[in-house]
């Protein structure tokens, strides 16, 4: 459960970090259109929130809060070293793994 957390998380980032022009550049080659980056944001926010289920389900309410927390900045850590770092990782990850890198397309 631990690690559907923090997977969910990561997916959560990827897709916001994709939405900024600079990061899309890098790693795909091109930026999403507005509405686009719309979907992208809410699907990212969304895997965000769905990462907080299995540490309350796991700790509870405020242990699983508190756990939450730093399974979200374990996975920024991963996000902004692979994004910084590693762009083709990012890229392969976003098209493999992500739902937006199937739903969407750079224009």
């Amino acid at each position: 459960m631990i690690a559907l957390s923090f997977f969910l998380s990561l997916q959560g980032f990827l897709h916001l970090s994709m939405i900024l022009s600079r990061h899309a550049k890098d790693c795909l080659g091109s930026t999403f259109s507005t509405g686009q980056a719309r979907w992208l944001r809410l699907l990212g926010w969304a895997f965000l929130l769905a990462s907080l289920w299995p540490c309350i389900r796991i700790w509870g309410g405020e242990i699983g809060v508190c756990a939450w927390f730093g399974l979200l900045v374990l996975s920024m850590v991963c996000t902004t070293f692979l994004v910084s770092q590693g762009p083709v990782v990012a890229s392969y990850l976003w098209r493999r793994v992500c739902p937006g890198g199937y739903l969407f397309r750079c224009k």
